[in-house]
């Protein structure tokens, strides 16, 4: 299957994090709320990607590495932007992709202290120009079928012959 995806667009502010932890910020969910507002209702398939500074992990880590500590905290948002009570923000989780960037993306490449580390403990999310309804699909002719499915840990599936 070949998906043409568009571009990205970066939606809202940056969500940030404490240094090796993936809870979500009580700050934070104001700015999410603001996202679900502005893309709720869209088709427009979400991004959210995780992101760590190059901080060591401590020894007691519950995170084998960097790249699960992003992908915890791209879940962590997941998790806030699909919930279903008032005050989380009910986005459709087949819209969502979910991403680990690990310390390789860094909005401050040269970080010396914790101010600069800190900026790069954050999660990014954009809205792609593909929209969900491109992705799904009825049986063909020759009985493939191409369909969206979700998986356990809220991740999209395309599914062929």
């Amino acid at each position: 299957v070949r998906i043409r995806e568009g571009q990205r667009f970066t939606v809202g502010g940056v969500i940030g994090f404490e240094e090796g932890s993936a809870e979500l910020r009580p700050e934070c969910c104001d700015e999410l709320m603001a996202i679900a507002t502005r893309v709720r209702g869209l088709e427009h398939k979400i991004e959210i990607r995780g992101h760590t500074s190059a901080v060591p992990l401590p020894v007691d880590s519950p995170y084998a590495d960097h790249m699960d500590l992003s992908y915890a905290r791209a879940r962590a948002v997941s998790a806030w932007l699909t919930g279903t009570t008032d005050d989380r923000g009910r986005i459709d989780a087949r819209r969502i992709r979910v991403e680990a960037a690990g310390p390789y993306e860094p909005l401050v490449h040269r970080a010396y202290d914790q101010p600069a580390w800190s900026r790069n403990d954050r999660v990014d999310i954009m809205m792609i120009e593909a929209l969900t309804t491109e992705f799904e699909g009825e049986p063909g002719a020759d009985g493939a079928q191409t369909a969206l499915s979700d998986g356990p840990m809220g991740e999209t599936y395309v599914a062929g012959k």
